[in-house]
């Protein structure tokens, strides 16, 4: 999948560790075409141009329309940059795109998002149990963002952990959302997962229920 991201002025600033979001909305046959292309297909390119995934999912639930969610890990941009150049290049790559489309595309819309580690993220502990991840996207009053994160730091945590969860990052979001916001992946025991009150401060919350791809599957701290 090759896609076309533009970066924001804020993205000119250097980061110790950088997370890539990518959320693909997929059409008719797209669920079994890009597993097919990320399981058989990309481990070993991947692996010779410096990607590392860090969580896939497909999603669940009462969307319209069926969507793959992946996490990728960069130690900079410029490392992120020389790995696109690299894959692209690559005969492999065009290769496998056209053996796992045989239909024609199936990706009908994608979000790119770069974050970066906040305070409230997880330090790394391994995997935990679990069937379903949640994705949320919390879109927050402009210039709280500090004090929020110190809050999902001290009770956010908490009250997810009393109600069965497992936090596994907690982000901020550097670009690729229309406004400034969190991005938190929770594993959850079950598809039934309890109500957990939220943060005062945010104003509007995206969510996604997600089924952990076994060959990919995130750790706390997606490390």
């Amino acid at each position: 999948i090759r896609a076309v991201e533009c970066f924001t002025s804020s993205c000119s600033k250097t980061f110790d560790v950088l997370r890539e979001l990518r959320i693909y909305e997929l059409g008719p046959g797209g669920e079994v075409y890009v597993v097919r292309r990320l399981t058989e297909c990309m481990p070993s390119l991947f692996a010779a141009h410096g990607f590392r995934p860090v969580g896939q999912w497909l999603a669940i639930g009462d969307r319209t329309s069926s969507a793959f969610i992946w996490m990728l890990h960069w130690p900079d941009w410029n490392a992120r940059a020389a790995a696109f150049d690299a894959l692209y290049a690559d005969p492999g790559f065009a290769a496998a795109v056209v053996a796992t489309q045989p239909d024609g595309p199936w990706l009908t819309r994608f979000h790119v998002l770069f974050l970066t580690p906040s305070v409230a993220h997880p330090a790394s502990s391994g995997d935990v149990s679990g069937t379903i991840d949640e994705l949320r996207l919390d879109e927050v009053v402009p210039g709280t963002a500090t004090c929020l994160s110190a809050t999902m730091r001290d009770e956010g945590v908490v009250r997810i952990g009393a109600a069965g969860g497992t936090l596994l990052g907690h982000f901020d979001v550097v670009s690729g959302w229309p406004l400034q916001c969190f991005a938190h992946l929770t594993r959850w025991p079950t598809r039934d997962i309890p109500q957990v009150a939220g943060l005062e401060g945010v104003t509007h919350s995206t969510r996604w229920l997600l089924r952990p791809l076994e060959h990919c599957r995130a750790t706390v701290g997606l490390a």
